[in-house]
Parts: C-alpha cells; structure tokens; sequence
C-alpha cells in the first residue's frame, strides 16, 4: 500500500516569476517619477527656447547682460571672472563665425583666431595668455581686468 501512494506523488513545478502587472507602489512611483521628468522636461525646453529666442533676435541686448554679469565678478575679485571672459568670447565667436571655423579651436588657434579677427596680438603675445590656463586654475590673477577689457573690445564690433 505504501508504494502505491509513492508512486502517485509528482514534482513540484514552480511558477515562473511575475514581471506584470506590478504592485500598486510600483505604479504611484512610477507616476510621480514620469510627473518630475515631464516637468523637467517642460520647464528645460521653455528655458533652453527662451535663451535661444533672446540670442537670436537681440544678440546685442544677451551680451551687454552677460558683459555687466562678467563686470560684477570682476568688482568681487572673483576667480572665476577669466573662465567668464572665455566663455562669452566663445559663445559670441559662434554668433558671428561659422561653427565649423570655431567650434573646434583650443589653445593656441583659439588664441589666434581671436588675434586674428580682433586685429590685435594681445592674446597670443599679451595678457590675453591667461585664457587658455585659467580654467584650470582657481586664483585671482592680477591682469584679469587687462582681460576683460581686451574681451570687451574683441566684442564691440558685434554689439554694431
């Protein structure tokens, strides 16, 4: 009798795991992670088309704001005042020049460039130096305002 009821026995089959439908704290994280994100995202691309729209009809108006933000550090003895400089000198180079001739220009082609289309040699043999290094430096240098002057006139054809 015993070996009859042994031989009726059968393996256990364990059920494979369940991926869907998820547990309801799944889905409130889910909505609320999707809500942040969609916010983000809107506010982001409002930002990003704001900028672009000011950059794009009154370029004069964003650099003159960028230039008197610029001034402020430069009245603190702010370090990052060079780093700044470079970056406005960049993005106004980009308005006025085709990408591909500025874009990719690092050290001492992009202190050349700016020689060359500010008519000057202040950056490659003066003051101008301290933009390809200042980056990576984090002190005050004393020929920053020299720097700054030289961006503002670098600048001033394209406010015309």
């Amino acid at each position: 009798m015993g070996d009859s009821l042994l031989t009726q026995l059968k393996d256990l089959h364990i059920p494979s795991p369940i991926y869907w439908p998820l547990a309801p704290g799944w889905y409130i994280l889910l909505f609320f992670l999707l809500l942040i994100l969609g916010s983000v995202a809107y506010y982001g691309y409002h930002l990003w088309k704001k900028r672009k729209k000011i950059k794009q009809e009154n370029p004069s108006q964003w650099i003159h704001h960028e230039l008197s933000l610029i001034e402020d550090k430069l009245k603190k003895q702010d370090p990052s005042t060079l780093i700044a400089c470079s970056t406005l000198l960049r993005r106004v180079a980009l308005l006025q020049y085709p990408r591909s001739d500025v874009a990719s220009l690092t050290g001492e082609a992009w202190l050349s460039f700016l020689d060359t289309s500010g008519n000057t040699l202040e950056f490659t043999q003066g003051s101008g130096r301290l933009l390809i290094t200042a980056p990576y430096q984090s002190s005050w240098h004393e020929e920053t305002p020299t720097v700054f002057s030289l961006t503002k006139q670098w600048i001033a054809p394209c406010l015309k």
